[in-house]
């Protein structure tokens, strides 16, 4: 079209754009992933595909590789087949022919065209011949079993690790046992994030398993979006508690730094007196020596006693080197 001397173009071009896998947020999950299997039958599990905003893709075409080997003596490779289902999600089949325990690699092909492991990789699983071919199927018993008891223990550590942070009815300031116990259970949120993360991924995505072929059970669908909903709440808590508890962690920091210089101190002077001791100069005999020296060794289980106690909270507050001249002392 012509306008005033110009070309333009009434052309509409309809596209769609995705986001590009990655292999820090892909996911398996299946029986062929779980201990419990049956041999001398086809197992499965499915690799799901999905991008840096935790969204599972919806298209195929991404380069995934699955290797799988035997566990023990003369490791023996497994065939896998790997199929694309062209929404974001991959079928891995593959069957053992006799008990055993098994590695599955499942890999990516990143943007630099290398192969890297996803989220979990390696897996393990095992096989029987004493089970339930069903215990291979993605709705059979076993994968039943993984979402029951997943949520289970799921729900249990968010549960005594929420108690474990509040400082409901603790005395932090004045035991620094409590205080410790309280920091490690902040500690544990942080580390086992991205463990619980994916955890809860795999056990959603295996329900959605179970929803698609109208098995799930309701109190699973609401208790697993209760878990993501507690854990969120959870880490939130850690945040807070940690900051609330700063000052104090320091504080008590600073009284084992003092501690450990005078428990120094007390070694150096105990040293210097043991050289003044008249068993030191063979002054004694033998019996009289043997009566002494158990003395000696009943004072220094005294100090032993004071290097655990203080070696353990110079480790909890992050200062463990500040205790090994002392123990350098006893040895």
């Amino acid at each position: 079209m012509n306008m005033q001397g110009g070309d333009f173009t009434n052309t509409v071009c309809k596209f769609t754009f995705f986001m590009n896998t990655r292999e820090q947020k892909c996911l398996a999950y299946g029986p062929g992933l779980l201990e419990g299997g049956a041999a001398k039958s086809p197992t499965e599990f499915v690799i799901q595909a999905r991008n840096d905003n935790d969204e599972n893709r919806k298209s195929g075409l991404d380069n995934f590789a699955v290797v799988i080997s035997t566990i023990g003596e003369d490791p023996k490779k497994i065939e896998a087949k790997l199929t694309d289902n062209d929404d974001g999600t991959y079928l891995v089949t593959y069957q053992v022919d006799d008990p055993c325990e098994a590695k599955i690699e499942v890999l990516f092909e990143n943007e630099k065209q290398k192969m890297v492991p996803i989220r979990g990789s390696p897996y393990s699983a095992s096989f029987s011949d004493k089970v339930h071919s069903n215990n291979n199927q993605m709705t059979g018993p076993l994968m039943a079993k993984y979402i029951t008891h997943s949520l289970e223990q799921i729900s249990e550590f968010i549960s005594t690790t929420s108690k474990g942070i509040s400082l409901k009815d603790k005395d932090i300031k004045n035991d620094v046992k409590e205080l410790i116990q309280v920091k490690e259970h902040i500690e544990s949120v942080h580390k086992r994030n991205d463990e619980l993360i994916f955890w809860l991924d795999c056990v959603d995505e295996s329900i959605k398993v179970f929803q698609a072929h109208e098995m799930a059970k309701d109190s699973q669908i609401k208790a697993i979006k209760k878990c993501f909903d507690n854990w969120s709440h959870l880490k939130r808590q850690a945040k807070e508690t940690k900051k609330d508890i700063a000052s104090t962690v320091e504080n008590e920091k600073e009284k084992t730094k003092s501690m450990i210089k005078k428990l120094e101190d007390d070694l150096k002077n105990y040293t210097n007196d043991l050289k003044k001791r008249d068993f030191y100069y063979y002054k004694t005999g033998p019996d009289e020596s043997i009566t002494k020296l158990t003395s000696v060794n009943t004072e220094i289980v005294a100090f032993e006693e004071r290097i655990q106690d203080y070696g353990y909270n110079a480790e909890k507050f992050e200062v463990p080197e500040l205790i090994e001249p002392s123990v350098s002392s006893v040895e």
